[in-house]
């Protein structure tokens, strides 16, 4: 298993973050073979916590977090993608990618059903 983080700088104005998000809800490999689960979030200002210090400021910053079953299942569903870019992008979109060492799970599970809107 791997975690996969997208840090999306998305223009700062309404226009471009509507066509990201739908962009994100229409066009990501959500059928693709290999991907667990993916969640499109951005950083939220809690007390407490400190601030992501990678985020752009003159932009609308995003984060996928993305489980994939594997390093190859995720290069084979978006390693066509890398290098595109897009006219809501205010800058290329960074890719990092985590290999966990040791996890737990907890008695929860994963939400059963895509969010509202997202293929």
């Amino acid at each position: 298993m791997i975690v996969v983080l997208i840090h999306w700088k998305i223009r700062d104005d309404d226009s471009a973050q509507a066509r990201f998000i739908q962009h994100w809800q229409e066009h990501s490999p959500v059928a693709a073979k290999g991907l667990i689960a993916e969640f499109l979030t951005r950083p939220g200002e809690l007390t407490g916590f400190a601030p992501l210090p990678a985020t752009a400021p003159d932009a609308r910053n995003f984060f996928t977090f993305g489980l994939w079953e594997s390093r190859r299942h995720f290069t084979d569903a978006i390693g066509k993608l890398f290098g595109d870019s897009h006219d809501f992008e205010h800058s290329v979109r960074t890719r990092h990618l985590f290999e966990p060492a040791h996890w737990r799970l907890g008695p929860a599970s994963l939400p059963s059903a895509n969010s509202p809107g997202t293929r």
